[in-house]
């Protein structure tokens, strides 16, 4: 199949976040058409997990969905930024004081490729640790949520994580080796905790039981 070739085109309407486009096209069969697109800079969220094995939600209230949401940090990849890597990094000292490790790519997505154009880059923050105060911006008002890996599906399941562009980048770092194999990690722990201490466990259960024997007697 092959693309529409653009005719013309020009700016309809400038905003600080944003411009809108106005572009006609010709279709391989000769039809034309004006379209309307989105002029937007290129994106970035960050999936930042500290050593713990948490991923750093973070809640802000969004004015568009009107409510308080919980996502990742991210935001605009500006003119500064040699990379879509240094604006993560950027973003998410500025949104909530904490660096990393280790940083990696987990590429990009289309927004909408219907009438976006611009990327939202996804890159996973690990070993994040808190090093300074957040420096947020007027408009941002966040607070930082820790959050188990185990959490996360139950979270975007429920409808708590609502942001599409968030929920993609939360499955992909799920889906990174590192995420899997900490995530594992924090299972194994678990599992030795509670075999540690079989006979006391063996103990509250057997006191419980008796117990609610006790109730039904009476």
């Amino acid at each position: 199949m092959k693309l529409w070739r653009r005719l013309d085109g020009r700016v309809l309407l400038r905003t600080p976040i944003f411009s809108v486009l106005g572009e006609r096209w010709r279709s391989p069969g000769g039809r034309a058409g004006d379209f309307v697109f989105l002029d937007c800079p290129e994106w970035v969220n960050v999936v930042p997990v500290d050593d713990r094995g948490r991923v750093l939600l973070i809640r802000q209230p969004r004015y568009g969905s009107r409510r308080v949401e919980l996502e990742i940090p991210g935001g605009a990849v500006s003119r500064r930024d040699a990379s879509p890597l240094a604006a993560g990094k950027r973003e998410l000292l500025e949104e909530t004081g904490y660096a990393a490790r280790r940083w990696v790519s987990l590429g990009w997505t289309h927004p909408n490729p219907a009438f976006h154009r611009n990327h939202c880059h996804m890159v996973l923050a690990l070993g994040a640790r808190r090093v300074s105060a957040p420096e947020l911006e007027f408009g941002e008002d966040i607070a930082i949520a820790p959050t188990p890996l185990a959490r996360i599906p139950g979270l975007i399941a429920k409808g708590k994580i609502r942001h599409a562009l968030v929920i993609v980048a939360l499955h992909a770092a799920l889906a990174h080796p590192a995420v899997r194999r900490l995530n594992q990690l924090k299972i194994l722990k678990l599992v030795n905790r509670i075999e540690y201490y079989p006979d006391y466990d063996h103990k509250v259960l057997r006191r419980r039981s008796a117990l609610s024997a006790g109730r039904r007697a009476r």
